[in-house]
């Protein structure tokens, strides 16, 4: 631990060096105090030498420089000179006041030498804790001014230490509020203004030094000493995946709720039209009558049927338990399926429906039920969200070993921002959700049954007004175990 020794950057023969250095200087100056001292006071300036070494090296290196430097003085400097040792009772005694002495001086340098390096040790051990900490740690002196941080804040503030070392605080952790944009009061100086220990207000913003915005919690604690505040240390830490994950929290939560605000409405409306049917027929009994409210209310039960499978499909995609019957089917029955369930929407556009499929008749390994469901949902939507009568096509072709089918219409159109958006539950772009109807859960259960297919969907627009293509592409054999 000598290296470690706060005040001294030399090491191993440097510091025998400089001990040699020392005691050669200290005889020097006696030397040329020499005509004024003459044989008196002949071990004064040995003492400075003697101290020095001892805080450099400990107790043995200050005992040898004493004797050492007591030999040389003995010999230059005290009667009868150049000759070594103790010649009379007066030079004894004077020997002895002189090792009492060194020995004092050696005590109390090896006990500086001691708390010095214990104290550098405790910095070392300190430096390496804050360092280790996953959170930036920051402190500072009474003035704000910064005094230390370790590697987490200097990734998070852009500052390097020997950089923010005595730069203001507010310079260094620069924070403001995330809505308003408006500068944040800094922790630290209420720390050390209160004296207590003061954290961020939610929704704060660290502005790093390259401008990076990084969400952020963090404490400040005031250093206290004898009473008075001497500076304060602030921990901070960055909190966007925690402010990321409650967002995804909040978003599913209103998605949820805007759903069953949707849900409502879906069911009211064919619940209000069997009883406005019931009505008719308890009130006016009439064969025309009852004819016309039976196809009504068994429209409207095929309706609430259809929203009761959704909400069923949508159980099963939250917990997986959605399972393919996986058998050989002929895909020009399941696009004939499709078009039959999707009748009704592509007739009341107006539109026309143009189906190519391959030559030879094909057959492929899946759940028919389910593919047909997934190609009906395409084929419906393609359908509603087209405002003008027009074409709509299936084409199905096989490509590179696969089979790929495209629904493609000339409606409505589909913004670049809002295309992945429309595979996620309970999501409504902007603009569509006042035409559309259903629970906004079609594609979303589209897209789960071609993956389990072990195929995939994607969807294609040029933008808002020039139509929309949907694409699946599935393996005509299938890379999944039947459940």
């Amino acid at each position: 631990m000598e290296r470690s020794f706060p005040w001294s950057a030399a090491t191993g023969w440097r510091i025998y060096a400089i001990a040699a250095a020392a005691l050669l200087a200290m005889v020097a100056l006696r030397y040329a105090l020499d005509p004024w001292l003459h044989d008196r006071f002949p071990v004064t300036t040995l003492f400075g030498a003697i101290a020095l070494v001892a805080l450099l090296r400990g107790a043995w290196a200050g005992i040898a420089t004493a004797l050492i430097g007591y030999g040389i003085i003995n010999v230059l400097f005290v009667e009868p000179r150049g000759q070594l040792g103790v010649v009379d009772a007066a030079q004894a005694v004077g020997f002895a006041a002189f090792l009492f002495t060194s020995a004092c001086l050696i005590a109390l340098a090896c006990a500086a030498r001691y708390y010095a390096m214990r104290t550098a040790r405790e910095k070392s051990l300190l430096a390496v804790t804050l360092g280790s900490i996953g959170d930036g740690v920051i402190t500072c002196d009474a003035d704000g001014r910064v005094t230390m941080l370790n590697k987490v804040a200097a990734a998070l503030t852009g500052w390097r230490e020997d950089e923010a070392r005595g730069v203001p605080m507010e310079q260094v952790f620069r924070i403001i509020n995330e809505a308003t944009r408006a500068p944040a009061d800094n922790p630290v100086r209420r720390a050390i203004r209160e004296g207590r220990i003061t954290g961020l207000a939610n929704h704060t913003l660290l502005i790093a030094r390259d401008g990076r915005e990084i969400p952020i919690d963090d404490s400040a604690a005031p250093i206290v000493q004898e009473g008075s505040v001497v500076g304060a240390v602030l921990v901070f830490r960055d909190i966007t995946q925690r402010k990321q994950a409650f967002d995804a929290l909040a978003t599913a939560d209103r998605r949820k709720t805007e759903f069953l605000a949707v849900l409502g409405h879906e069911l009211r409306n064919p619940l209000a039209a069997v009883v406005s049917a019931a009505y008719v027929l308890q009130h006016q009994p009439g064969e025309q009558t009852v004819r016309e409210c039976a196809e009504l209310i068994l429209r409207q039960t095929k309706q609430l049927t259809r929203l009761v499978d959704d909400l069923l499909d949508l159980s099963r995609i939250e917990t997986g338990s959605i399972h393919l019957r996986l058998q050989r089917v002929k895909l020009d029955e399941v696009v004939t399926q499709a078009a039959e369930a999707s009748a009704a929407a592509v007739e009341s556009g107006g539109h026309k429906l143009h189906v190519e499929l391959p030559t030879p008749p094909l057959e492929i390994e899946a759940d028919g039920q389910r593919l047909a469901q997934v190609l009906a949902n395409l084929l419906t939507n393609a359908a509603r969200y087209s405002p003008r009568p027009g074409e709509i096509r299936l084409d199905c072709n096989v490509v590179d070993g696969e089979l790929k089918m495209t629904v493609t219409d000339h409606g409505m159109g589909i913004r670049a921002q809002d295309m992945e958006k429309l595979f996620r539950l309970f999501t409504r772009i902007d603009g569509v959700a006042a035409r559309s109807e259903g629970l906004g859960i079609g594609l979303a259960l589209s897209r789960s049954l071609v993956e389990l297919h072990g195929g995939s969907i994607a969807v294609h627009s040029d933008g808002e007004g020039k139509g929309s293509r949907f694409t699946v592409i599935l393996p005509l054999h299938s890379r999944r175990k039947e459940a």
